[in-house]
């Protein structure tokens, strides 16, 4: 059996972080543009699992200098008791959510981690694993856009049921405990870099595992393309060799995802140059072209630039047909 906590009148709802409730239960102010962010209090209890009707402590704590003047516990099952310290029990096995909150000197909301107790007649005989789940979290290699899509795996053998994650920008803030699923759409701060990325899981027990960690790079510069003089051989005055230099943060630490360049007049469609930086061209008709050189790196930031091709050929010189290399 698996309860909901119900909100508690006049105190801050840790199930859901945007609001705040008045003593009528309605919505009284949104955190985002009023309210202040709840402070966090230090919650536990004396087991995390027992019999019913067993005896259990549960202690809170002001996690910092902050003055509480209330405290309140939610356990999961309709009830509430006050006071810093509770004595308290469960009549009926099943896992409970219990949720302390507290109220400051200066009227100002806080909220602790919930308290994941699980209630069974039989606890030396309970199944109960208290292994930490483990799994992995993948982003993005690079990206240009301000959210992107995180990826979280479990551990061969560990099911989803009863696990949840939460994720962290700095490892240190986290967002709420929501249940598992595969992947979760992320907003990434605004400073531009290397952007590393945090998850954490958690079991029915509220077993909390170490973070995981991704790295990615937040780029929305495109890359930087100079184009360097078109050389000729005079022995060969319609072979002309151009070449290019690419700046940008993303193919400076992942490399270029596209590569590429047209002759105006020549080239039908754009050309793949690879991991090359130069086009050649032969047997050129004697006149002024345009060369475009596109550059895409890993984030999908597109660089273009273009620039003349002057071939000047001399008056003995035998035409023969274009070749491309």
């Amino acid at each position: 059996m698996r309860l909901t906590p119900r909100l508690s009148p006049g105190f801050y709802n840790p199930t859901s972080p945007s609001m705040t409730y008045g003593q009528e239960g309605g919505i009284v102010s949104n955190i985002n543009s009023e309210a202040p962010t709840p402070a966090m209090i230090n919650a536990s209890a004396s087991a995390v699992v027992v019999e019913p009707n067993q005896a259990l402590t549960l202690q809170a704590s002001a996690a910092d200098d902050t003055e509480i003047m209330q405290y309140r516990w939610d356990l999961g099952d309709g009830r509430e008791v006050g006071g810093a310290e509770a004595q308290v029990s469960y009549s009926e096995a099943g896992s409970y959510v219990v949720w302390a909150q507290a109220v400051s000197a200066a009227g100002d909301p806080a909220v602790a981690e919930p308290l994941h107790i699980l209630v069974t007649p039989r606890v030396a005989e309970a199944n109960l694993d208290t292994t930490p789940p483990e799994g992995t979290l993948q982003a993005p290699v690079a990206t240009a856009q301000p959210t992107v899509t995180l990826r979280l795996s479990l551990a061969e053998g560990i099911a989803a049921t009863g696990i949840q994650m939460r994720f962290s920008s700095d490892g240190q803030n986290y967002s709420a405990w929501e249940a598992f699923a595969a992947e979760r759409v992320w907003s990434l701060a605004e400073d531009e870099g290397s952007v590393a990325l945090f998850a954490q899981l958690r079991n029915e027990l509220g077993v909390i595992a170490t973070p995981l960690a991704a790295v990615l790079l937040y780029d929305t510069t495109p890359p930087s393309i100079t184009l360097g003089p078109a050389l000729n051989d005079p022995e060969q005055p319609r072979e002309v060799s151009i070449s290019w230099a690419v700046e940008d943060l993303g193919t400076e630490a992942h490399g270029i995802l596209g590569n590429e360049y047209q002759l105006v007049g020549v080239d039908t469609d754009w050309q793949q140059a690879g991991a090359e930086q130069v086009a050649t061209y032969s047997n050129l008709q004697a006149g002024t072209y345009v060369l475009k050189v596109r550059v895409t790196d890993q984030a999908g930031n597109v660089g273009l630039v273009e620039g003349q091709v002057v071939v000047d050929i001399p008056a003995h010189t035998t035409y023969l047909p274009l070749v491309q290399r």
